[in-house]
């Protein structure tokens, strides 16, 4: 009887162990995307300045297509959708030529890793998971930065009709953004 309540008193206290380390591991995660970015919906992804509602990021499709800010207007070259991806990444997808049925024929943003590290659009493949997963940090009320972890760099503005880059942290207007429901 005494090895019985002790097998199951070392069961009891190994489960609890492994529930107490496990939570901070599920709030890491869960902090990483801000409230301000909303999941699952088209967006506009604008800076977060005086000028803002004039402006909003623009890309094209194709492998390697640069990614500007651009005058808003209205198109689809202009909306994008946060969603996790088949691999469980969370990916900004473009809404030019998006596959719901395949995700990984459609383009997300993405780091080209030379120059002064573009941001450029690639499809949503597996291999490219390091330069293209993204996470929204929040900044205040309404803003928040948008940050690839696997490479450790945040979404910056270069002025309109620019190539956005992405750039080592700081604490700047230009790595700042709001999304605009589209």
């Amino acid at each position: 009887m005494k090895t019985l309540n002790k097998k199951i008193l070392t069961g009891c206290l190994a489960l609890m162990m492994c529930i107490v380390m496990a939570v901070p591991t599920f709030a890491a995660a869960s902090e990483s995307v801000s409230p301000r970015a909303t999941l699952n919906g088209w967006h506009y992804y604008r800076p977060y300045t005086v000028f803002d509602s004039r402006m909003a990021v623009s890309g094209s499709i194709g492998d390697g297509a640069e990614v500007k800010l651009k005058s808003k207007v209205n198109t689809t070259s202009q909306q994008f959708i946060a969603r996790y991806a088949a691999d469980g990444s969370l990916r900004i997808f473009s809404r030019l030529g998006y596959q719901s049925i395949n995700p990984t024929q459609s383009y997300t943003l993405n780091v080209y890793r030379s120059g002064n590290w573009p941001c450029t659009m690639l499809r949503a493949t597996a291999d490219n998971r390091r330069d293209s997963e993204v996470d929204f940090h929040t900044i205040d009320s309404i803003s928040f930065r948008i940050y690839l972890p696997g490479r450790n760099v945040y979404l910056t503005q270069n002025g309109l009709n620019q190539n956005l880059t992405w750039g080592s942290y700081a604490e700047q207007y230009i790595k700042a953004w709001v999304q605009v429901a589209a």
